[in-house]
């Protein structure tokens, strides 16, 4: 199960960086995080150590995932 849920990230991560590239590619800059935590914190802390104006964020349902 865990090998599971470890790909299934990697292959999330991968996609996230491609939707990132393509938006670098039409000029938008932007940083594309998948992590893992206490939702609203990681939400917070990362907001504020990357100085963010904007956060999408989308999930698959599984849980707690940003």
């Amino acid at each position: 199960m865990r090998e599971q849920v470890a790909h299934e990230d990697r292959e999330q991560h991968q996609v996230l960086h491609s939707h990132g590239e393509a938006l670098r590619a039409e000029g938008i800059e932007t940083t594309a995080l998948l992590i893992q935590g206490q939702t609203a914190q990681c939400i917070l802390n990362e907001a504020e150590r990357l100085g963010a104006d904007l956060i999408v964020m989308g999930t698959h349902g599984r849980g707690s995932h940003v």
